[in-house]
């Protein structure tokens, strides 16, 4: 039987080794981003930095109070009331209509069945207090309408505690929110703070507001919220701190 002297051929070895040099290849080929690549996510990264600092811009962030505020009317409304016991016929002005002296709001049959007219007596805007409709009676005295004087916006009052009064300025912008804004002004408020009371009233002193567009007359005192602007910072401000 004859035997071999000589080693057989290390095959394994050669695998791993070639296997070895491939891998390092690959290796090198997979752990290199692509140009391409690299330069896309610089610009997306670029972009993004961009539209967040002009964000941060846009962005108004700014310092303010709240406190509670009142609407309240420039000058009082005229009542209009039943002048004696009626049954209404005809309404002859809408809620909120502006009225001149003299104009015919309602018509209505008397006691002895003749018609009456009821008119304005004063020049402004109209507020039905009472809901009516034909077929209604009133009777003498009742409280029908008031007629709030036109070209007077109403004052606005804030109240606001002693901190909060040795932060406020002249000039600073003031935002009121009431939930009928809609209904009495057909939207929200704005204007901006025009005096500052000396003495306080159980701890809380009066702010006086100036509205920046006139709104329609009111009739009554109206609650509202208002939102002092102190300072009106920016967003990217707030981030840096400055």
């Amino acid at each position: 039987m004859s035997q071999h002297n000589g080693h057989a051929p290390d095959t394994q070895g050669e695998a791993n080794t070639e296997m070895s040099f491939y891998s390092e290849e690959v290796q090198e080929v997979l752990g290199r981003m692509p140009s391409w690549m690299e330069r896309s996510g610089s610009m997306i990264l670029l972009m993004l930095t961009v539209i967040g600092l002009v964000a941060a811009w846009m962005i108004h962030y700014p310092e303010s109070i709240h406190s509670n505020a009142r609407l309240l009317p420039a000058q009082a409304a005229s009542t209009l009331r039943a002048p004696v016991a009626m049954q209404v016929q005809t309404l002859l002005v809408p809620d909120k209509q502006a009225v001149h002296i003299g104009s015919p709001i309602l018509q209505a049959t008397g006691p002895g069945g003749e018609t009456l007219m009821l008119k304005s007596d004063t020049e402004g805007i109209l507020h039905w207090l009472v809901q009516l409709a034909p077929g209604d009676t009133l009777q003498a005295g009742t409280p029908v309408a008031a007629i709030a004087p036109s070209g007077q916006a109403p004052k606005v009052v804030a109240y606001v505690d002693e901190t909060q009064y040795n932060q406020i300025d002249l000039g600073q912008k003031v935002i009121l929110k009431t939930t009928n804004a809609q209904r009495l002004f057909g939207g929200a408020l704005s204007g901006k703070v025009q005096r500052k009371s000396i003495t306080s009233s159980n701890g809380y002193y009066e702010i006086g507001i100036v509205l920046d567009t006139p709104c329609a007359p009111i009739i009554a005192p109206e609650p509202v919220s208002a939102t002092i602007i102190l300072k009106d910072y920016r967003l990217i401000h707030r981030i840096l701190h400055i």
